[in-house]
C-alpha cells in the first residue's frame, strides 16, 4: 500500500531540492513508501516518483508484485531489459538517483536516454525517513 503521507513528505523534499523526478532503489526506502519488501538480488527493483504525484514501481515477475492503489506497477521478465520500461517513463532533464542504485542500471539508463542529467537524489527520501509519523512511532514502541 502506498503511504500517501510519506510520499507527500518526499515530494515536499523534492521541491526543496529542485527535483522534478527521482528514482528510489533502496529496498528499505521502497518499503518505507509502499510496504512492499523485496530482496531483488541482481534484478532491478526501483520506484519512480514525479513531483506531480505519479509513482511507478518497477520489478520482476519473480517478485509476485500485485497492483497497488496510488501507483502504477511495471513487471519485467528475466531475459528482458527492465530499463526499457523505465526509460519510457522518465522525463527529459534532471533526475535524482538514490545513492544505492547500481551503476550498471544508471549507465544502462543513460545509454537509452541521452537527455537525462543524473544528480544525487537520496535526500528527499532520507530526510522524510528521519521524521517519524504516528504509525512509525507506534511500531517502534511495539518493537521495543
Amino acid at each position: 500500500m502506498l503511504k500517501q503521507r510519506r510520499l507527500a513528505r518526499v515530494i515536499e523534499n523534492m521541491e526543496r531540492e529542485h527535483l522534478e523526478q527521482i528514482i528510489v532503489s533502496s529496498k528499505e526506502s521502497i518499503y518505507y513508501l509502499t510496504e512492499i519488501w523485496v530482496d531483488p538480488f541482481e534484478r532491478m527493483f526501483a520506484l519512480y516518483i514525479h513531483r506531480n504525484g505519479r509513482v511507478v514501481l518497477f520489478g520482476n515477475e519473480l517478485f509476485c508484485l500485485k497492483p497497488e492503489e496510488g501507483m502504477e506497477t511495471v513487471i519485467g521478465k528475466d531475459g528482458m531489459n527492465p530499463l526499457i520500461d523505465l526509460a519510457a517513463v522518465v522525463q527529459p532533464g534532471k533526475i535524482g538517483i538514490d545513492k544505492s542504485w547500481e551503476s550498471r542500471y544508471l549507465i544502462g539508463l543513460m545509454e537509452l536516454r541521452h537527455d537525462l542529467v543524473p544528480v544525487n537524489g537520496s535526500a528527499p527520501v532520507d530526510f522524510a525517513r528521519l521524521q517519524k509519523d504516528d504509525e512509525e512511532l507506534e511500531i517502534m514502541r511495539h518493537a521495543s
